[in-house]
């Protein structure tokens, strides 16, 4: 977040919210999903990951205020504790600990968090053994546990969605591969009552992250 300017303050969150919630209606996601009036102006609060400062400071001031958002989350690293793909890969870049003969190797391309693939990253798993995972959780920051989303389970206000089952980028996987992450994610989350059957993309730039053949995958999924 710090390398990448992705975090804001809480008072200037509160700010952004307060404008929005000025200039916005902002809508519950089960409106949308249920096709119920939707005012022209709507807007929906939303929230990639699951990292805990999201509930701490965005979830918990948002319920306070009455505000509905939804979390898109990636269960694998809740439940296991593990860091994102993208926290690997901007971590091997921006800490330069991959050489260029070892770039080669593994067919890699900058940048990495977008262009790992399951067999290059299970090769810098088996080559890199100085890897540190802790250290990685470190740089990355702390990830929700599923204690806390049991805590805002049954909130009226607080919704989760799926953000595949890993934080992979969606063009750096075979579609099968694909379909896999995003029913495994769905799976672990019916688990959870406020789950409701949305997706966003991991890093969500079209071309670079997904196309339209996922597009058409999701449609075909329901």
């Amino acid at each position: 977040a710090i390398d990448y300017n992705l975090a804001v303050s809480n008072k200037l969150f509160q700010k952004q919210i307060r404008w929005i919630d000025s200039n916005y209606s902002i809508i519950s996601p089960e409106k949308l999903l249920y096709k119920k009036e939707i005012p022209k102006n709507a807007a929906i609060i939303t929230f990639d990951d699951g990292f805990l400062g999201t509930f701490q400071n965005g979830i918990s001031y948002l319920e306070l205020m009455q505000i509905p958002s939804i979390v898109f989350l990636n269960m694998s690293h809740i439940e296991n504790n593990t860091p994102m793909i993208s926290a690997v890969g901007c971590f091997l870049e921006n800490k330069n600990l991959i050489h260029a003969d070892t770039l080669m190797k593994f067919n890699l391309k900058k940048p990495f968090h977008l262009n790992i693939t399951p067999q290059i990253y299970n090769k810098i798993i088996q080559e890199l053994p100085e890897l540190n995972f802790e250290e990685i959780n470190r740089y990355q920051g702390q990830f929700a546990t599923s204690t806390t989303l049991r805590k805002f389970e049954n909130s009226d206000f607080v919704f989760y969605g799926n953000h595949l089952y890993q934080h992979w980028n969606a063009a750096s996987l075979k579609l099968d591969k694909f379909v896999s992450q995003y029913k495994d994610n769905r799976i672990k989350l019916s688990n959870y009552k406020n789950s409701i059957d949305f997706f966003s993309f991991p890093n969500g730039q079209p071309r670079l992250c997904f196309s339209s053949i996922h597009l058409e995958k999701l449609t075909e999924l329901g």
